[in-house]
């Protein structure tokens, strides 16, 4: 899936994905290819990005997701 991680100040990240975590309101999410379309409240913490063979952790204190499908938008401070 195609992730975009975006602040206010710039592109953190605009790439390919095998699953993301995210860290909602209610709780760590996981997100994998094809999810159920998703609206959701960021808290601070730490979204993790794992692709083939790598992982990179991108800290955050707050923002909103968009899941759709193969497509997850990260909008973040």
């Amino acid at each position: 899936m195609h992730l975009h991680i975006h602040s206010i100040e710039k592109t953190i990240y605009d790439g390919g994905a095998d699953v993301v975590s995210l860290p909602s309101e209610t709780g760590v999410i996981s997100i994998l290819p094809g999810h159920t379309p998703l609206v959701t409240a960021l808290k601070a913490g730490s979204i993790e990005v794992k692709t083939s063979g790598d992982s990179q952790t991108f800290p955050i204190k707050s923002g909103f997701a968009q899941i759709n499908g193969e497509s997850v938008i990260i909008l973040t401070e």
